[in-house]
């Protein structure tokens, strides 16, 4: 007969994350994004995506090209590793995955 034991083992996952507010965020010398980006001063080229609510792209028709220039002014700290895209706010982006995919 083999004998079995059992132990129990946990992993726990937390996160943290800075909530920083500030104004003009894609301002290029605004320097709140690429700080956030490194915080923990990893001084790397840190990739990233972004999502416009097209709610605010419709209030904000500048706002991809401020971010795509934001990033450009950066290019040793962020890339931005696609155009900014717009997607539907609100209700429609939580219920149809498809628009993630």
């Amino acid at each position: 007969m083999t004998s079995t034991h059992t132990v129990l083992q946990r992993i726990d996952v937390s996160w943290d994350f800075p909530v920083v507010f500030t104004h003009a965020l894609f301002d290029p010398p605004n320097p709140v994004l690429v700080s956030a980006m490194d915080r923990k001063s990893e001084h790397r080229r840190h990739r990233a995506m972004v999502f416009v609510d097209n709610r605010v792209a419709d209030t904000l028709p500048n706002l991809t090209g401020q971010i795509t220039a934001y990033f450009e002014a950066h290019p040793t700290k962020i890339e931005l590793v696609a155009t900014p895209c717009i997607v539907p706010g609100g209700e429609a982006i939580k219920n149809d995955f498809s628009l993630v995919d």
